[in-house]
């Protein structure tokens, strides 16, 4: 087996009303020496380096509208670095850093655009449902990778259409209480906070 390229950790994974007393669902995926901090944290860290934040249609207001509701006038200081910011569009890939991202739209009705995202990482592919009802975006965000990050809510709709999604490993996420009282009966793999998945380029087959 080759070297550990990428590191995926359930940071969270706990529905939106943290049941069970789980942190909500939250993955933070490192390569190499580690991630880079938020945005102000590397101010006071003296970060240099530019940080890069991709985000749906609008991210650059998002990032700003948040930054400015929690720490009013925090956009308007001096960095010693740049935030670039990049805008994911569905069925446009892109490349973020040396990371080919690429977005499918999915089927969630309310709130900010929702999306299934692929990341190539150095020959690492690691795919995300995003918060949706089952659509054919699943298998194609899922085909060939090395781990997808399903939604919990559409296990029984996933189990449906197993054969259809081409990927070596499948962990659900978030854990809604009904589901947290059956985790013996799951289906597929479950995710618990800090759970950690360390994926390797050329570890499939």
């Amino acid at each position: 087996m080759s070297d550990v390229r990428v590191r995926v950790t359930f940071a969270g994974s706990g529905d939106a009303s943290g049941s069970g007393g789980r942190f909500q669902a939250c993955l933070h995926i490192e390569r190499g020496p580690g991630p880079p901090f938020l945005i102000l944290d590397d101010q006071f860290a003296r970060r240099t380096g530019p940080l890069v934040v991709a985000g749906p249609r609008g991210p650059r207001q998002r990032l700003t509208g948040a930054m400015e509701v929690f720490y009013p006038g925090s956009t308007g200081v001096r960095r010693k670095f740049d935030v670039d910011v990049a805008e994911l569009c569905p069925d446009r890939p892109i490349r973020v850093t040396d990371i080919d991202v690429r977005a499918w739209k999915v089927d969630h009705p309310r709130g900010a655009p929702a999306s299934a995202l692929r990341l190539n990482i150095n020959g690492v592919v690691v795919a995300h449902t995003g918060d949706t009802a089952w659509t054919e975006a699943i298998p194609r965000a899922a085909a060939g990778a090395d781990l997808l990050v399903a939604e919990a809510y559409i296990l029984d709709t996933l189990n449906d259409h197993r054969n259809e999604v081409d990927c070596e490993r499948i962990v659900v996420t978030p854990m809604p209480a009904g589901l947290l009282a059956n985790l013996e009966h799951a289906v597929f793999e479950t995710a618990h906070d800090d759970m950690t998945i360390e994926l390797s380029e050329g570890a499939r087959g």
